[in-house]
C-alpha cells in the first residue's frame, strides 16, 4: 500500500483523474502538466483562478507562458507532496526563481521555506554569494536577502 504522498505523486506523474491542465512555457520549451484542482488550490492564485468565473475557472486550463516548465513541474510536485528534494540540474539561481514563483502564485509557506533552506545550504557550500544576493534582490526577495546575509555572517 503506497503512502498518501507517493500516491499523490503517482497521480500527478500519470495524470490520473486530472481535471486541470497547466500550459507552461512557449513553443518547443513548453509543457502541459495535468494536475488536480484540489491540490492546486493549496496555492491561493490557483484557488482564485479555478473557483471564479474567469476563463481559467471555466476551461480548467491555466496558461503560464512566462514560467520555466522544469521549475513549474518541481513546484507542482511540491504542492502534492510538501517535499522539495534538492533537485539535480537546478541551479541556486533557479531556486531563487522558484521562490519568486512561490510568492507570485501564493504557495504554502512550507514550500517556500524548503526552497530557502536549499538556497542557504548551497550558499554554505561556497556558491557565488554575491550572485545569489543580487538575484534575490533583483527578484525582490528581501526575506531571502536577509536570510542569505545571515548565513554568510555565521
Amino acid at each position: 500500500m503506497p503512502t498518501l504522498t507517493s500516491y499523490l505523486e503517482d497521480m500527478l506523474s500519470n495524470g490520473t483523474d486530472a481535471d486541470v491542465v497547466l500550459q507552461v512555457g512557449v513553443g518547443a520549451n513548453s509543457l502541459s502538466i495535468h494536475a488536480h484542482s484540489l491540490i492546486l488550490q493549496r496555492a491561493e492564485y490557483f484557488r482564485i483562478a479555478l473557483s471564479s468565473g474567469f476563463q481559467e475557472g471555466l476551461s480548467k486550463t491555466i496558461v503560464l507562458e512566462d514560467v520555466n516548465p522544469h521549475l513549474a513541474s518541481i513546484l507542482i510536485k511540491a504542492l502534492c507532496t510538501d517535499s522539495l528534494p534538492n533537485p539535480p540540474g537546478v541551479t541556486s539561481l533557479n531556486v531563487l526563481e522558484m521562490l519568486s514563483l512561490c510568492r507570485r502564485f501564493m504557495f504554502p509557506s512550507v514550500i517556500s521555506s524548503g526552497l530557502m533552506s536549499i538556497a542557504e545550504k548551497r550558499l554554505v557550500r561556497g556558491e557565488n554569494a554575491l550572485t545569489l544576493l543580487a538575484k534575490a534582490y533583483d527578484l525582490d526577495l528581501l526575506d531571502a536577502v536577509d536570510r542569505l546575509l545571515s548565513t554568510i555572517r555565521t
